[in-house]
């Protein structure tokens, strides 16, 4: 244990105290946006520092033959559901056969999905955000060309963030996830704030024998940002290194 620790202290010069672990804040989650389809930007809703919410409408590529297309498609299936009770109509009254009042009921199907197809491919001109978050990188602007899966913005959310450490094998071992700890910032204010155990990673690095571990701390007002280093205690016999 002691060589161990040795190594460790080696591979990680900033070593702790056996009562503290070091490590560095990271977003609760980030996300790159890309398009669904290939063609050119008509309009950029949002820039960057821009508070986003999940579904909301980030940019729209130019999108004229897929509305005439939906329009189109609405128009056949108008079509489609009048011959439909018609010919049930006629079928009620014993004017028809029921394999014609079947054949209609069919064409009104078809269209409906024809015209939800349509639709949808209206929609994937649309560029939305999948989560909650922050606009940090806007890589495109209106007029310019995209290709499918191109980056064109990049969101994260931190209105809950993750600290991040790396600490003993055997100290790993007695945390438990959802265990309340104490995190605070020296380098920015001397105030404890609480953190709760969300990960411990199950596997043990082979050349420190130190084991990832991750605490979640509510951030509503996005006091903390990434890249923040912070400590958390996580008792008397805890030996830790900064996050790489």
């Amino acid at each position: 244990m002691k060589l161990r620790l040795l190594l460790a202290s080696l591979a990680f010069p900033a070593l702790l105290s056996a009562h503290t672990a070091e490590g560095v804040l990271l977003p609760f989650m980030e996300v790159t946006v890309s398009s669904a389809v290939q063609g050119i930007l008509a309009t950029v809703k949002v820039k960057e520092g821009d508070a986003v919410a999940a579904n909301d409408l980030l940019a729209a590529l130019i999108d004229r033959v897929e509305v005439a297309e939906a329009d189109r498609y609405a128009k056949i299936l108008e079509q489609r559901q009048f011959a439909a009770q018609g010919t049930q109509n006629l079928f009620r009254d014993q004017v028809v056969s029921e394999g014609e009042a079947i054949e209609k009921r069919i064409e009104r199907d078809i269209a409906q999905l024809q015209h939800q197809i349509a639709l949808e491919q209206l929609d994937r001109r649309k560029i939305r955000s999948p989560i909650d978050g922050l606009v940090v990188e806007k890589k495109k602007e209106a007029g310019e060309a995209v290709d499918i899966n191109e980056p064109v913005f990049h969101i994260v959310d931190i209105s809950r963030v993750f600290l991040q450490v790396f600490i003993d094998a055997t100290d790993a071992l007695k945390l438990k996830v959802g265990q309340t700890v104490p995190v605070s910032f020296p380098d920015y204010d001397m105030q404890e704030h609480p953190g709760r155990i969300d990960f411990i990673d199950p596997r043990i690095d082979g050349a420190s024998g130190l084991v990832r571990v991750k605490i979640l701390i509510e951030n509503p007002d996005r006091r903390f940002i990434a890249g923040m280093r912070g400590q958390v205690k996580l008792g008397p016999s805890a030996h830790a290194a900064p996050s790489s």
